[in-house]
């Protein structure tokens, strides 16, 4: 046997047998690596305080919906109408479709892939074999191939959960954008109620205070008063009258806007009914850690979170050695008719080990920052939900206290107007002064109507806040 050939086999072989140690080992620290990092992971990002309730433990929230608590039958099919045909809304629809797209997209590598491609192309070749002889290639080529990554370790297991997280997290963005939708229609909704009673309201205080300056003319044609009795009247009716026109436009406006919100210029929207026949909804008592459980946001930001998680976790294990399999045949004739005059078919398992990259490194680094700002926006997002919550409910009880007393006050401008009444049907006091009386008894129901309507938009407000969501009819 020649010298170097013995050669091969004395330092070669053992210098393969080294380099696959050096593989094994690499490997098997790679996977106490990997089974570290996932632990370590989990323990930090997840604690014991974000996991979810046990199963014991009803959502609060599921004990009521928004039906539940606003029981109006336009209102209902307000929403249902905007369910049904508002852009906003199936915009917002459209976002789990493309979550789900970029998904597969993600995932499209770890599946198995087949290529095939006919080229035509001219060209010549000249090598020593040929003894420099100029010959003319095939000028159809005609290539196929097929490659396939193994996971080897889980990475594309770990992508795939944080694709499903991420698909989660859009679709409890959709509800918060439901909640912001069926909460901003209730607001226009009784805007419309409250405008709507105020102008019949306001438009008794013009008609009253025509009366009254009725009454003023004919004591200054009798000559019992001057005209500075009058003038006032006049101006008092004038800026009623602006105010009235305030009221129209804002009403005109509302409409619009509920237009818009609805998505459809051919719904006819109902007259609105007045303000003071609603009923105002009263709230269970709950405490806000299960409210938090249950807002469409917080859960959003909550699945994002493991999504970051599964996505640091297959950019950690993309750091490993893969392994796959790679097939390619090449085929080239100068006719199609014919068969092949020349033809390649070469395949076999393929080992890739990442001594060196930085562009992977990378990666690793920027998901642990991306982690790491969006546990700290799941944080903020949690103490602004405790905000909210907090502030509604102050809101609603000193709404609820303001309005208890401006009812009190009218009931009491009630009793003053029966009594003027009673006087000057006794002929003790004049029609001016009894419907002066009736004046100040309009404007209070006015302010008390606005203290009403005060009162619904911090319900409207502490419903939302609380996560208070539309239940869809199966």
């Amino acid at each position: 046997m020649p010298k170097g050939l013995n050669f091969s086999r004395k330092y070669l072989i053992p210098q393969v047998r080294i380099f696959l140690y050096f593989v094994f080992i690499y490997l098997a620290t790679g996977c106490a690596n990997k089974e570290y990092s996932v632990i370590q992971l989990e323990n930090k990002y997840f604690p014991t305080q974000i996991e979810p309730p046990p199963k014991s433990e009803s959502n609060a929230t599921d004990l009521f919906t928004f039906q539940d608590l606003f029981s109006e039958p336009e209102l209902h099919s307000l929403i249902e109408t905007a369910l049904t045909h508002s852009p906003f809304w199936h915009g917002q629809l459209s976002r789990v479709d493309l979550a789900k797209a970029k998904a597969g997209l993600s995932l499209s590598g770890s599946q198995p892939e087949l290529q095939g491609s006919v080229a035509w192309q001219a060209g010549k070749e000249k090598s020593r074999e040929m003894n420099y002889r100029t010959e003319k290639l095939p000028q159809f080529t005609s290539r196929a191939s097929f490659g396939w990554e193994f996971d080897l370790w889980g990475k594309w297991k770990a992508l795939r959960e944080a694709e499903m997280k991420s698909v989660s997290a859009e679709s409890h963005l959709i509800l918060a954008a439901q909640l912001e939708l069926i909460y901003e229609i209730s607001r226009v909704w009784h805007n419309m109620k409250f405008l709507n009673e105020d102008i019949q309201l306001i438009h008794d205080q013009i008609r009253q205070h025509h009366e009254i300056h009725t009454l003023h003319l004919h004591r200054y044609h009798a000559g019992l008063e001057d005209n500075s009795s009058i003038i006032e009247m006049e101006i008092s009716l004038k800026l009623l009258a602006s105010e009235y026109n305030l009221l129209l436009q804002n009403f005109e406006q509302a409409k619009i806007t509920m237009i818009t919100l609805l998505g459809s210029n051919n719904v006819k929207i109902p007259e609105p009914p007045a303000l003071s026949n609603a009923i105002l909804p009263s709230f269970p008592s709950f405490p806000h850690s299960s409210v938090l459980r249950d807002r469409p946001d917080i859960l959003a930001g909550e699945n994002k979170i493991r999504a970051l998680v599964s996505h640091l976790n297959a950019s950690s294990l993309d750091l490993y050695p893969s392994i796959g399999i790679d097939l390619t045949g090449v085929g080239m004739s100068g006719d199609l008719s014919k068969p092949f005059t020349q033809w390649k078919l070469q395949g076999g398992p393929i080992l890739d080990i990442p001594l060196w990259s930085p562009k992977r490194k990378l990666k690793v680094t920027v998901d642990k920052a991306k982690l790491r700002a969006a546990e700290l926006d799941w944080k903020t997002l949690i103490l602004r939900g405790v905000e909210e919550i907090e502030k509604a409910k102050i809101r609603q009880f000193y709404a609820s206290e303001e309005f208890a007393l401006s009812q009190n006050v009218t009931d009491q401008f009630k009793d003053l107007a029966e009594i003027a009444m009673q006087k000057f049907e006794a002929g003790l006091t004049s029609k001016i002064d009894f419907i002066k009386m009736k004046i100040r008894w309009t404007a209070q129901k006015r302010t008390s109507l606005q203290k009403r309507y005060d009162l619904w938009v911090s319900v409207l407000d502490l419903g939302k806040s609380l996560g208070v969501s539309w239940q869809e009819i199966p």
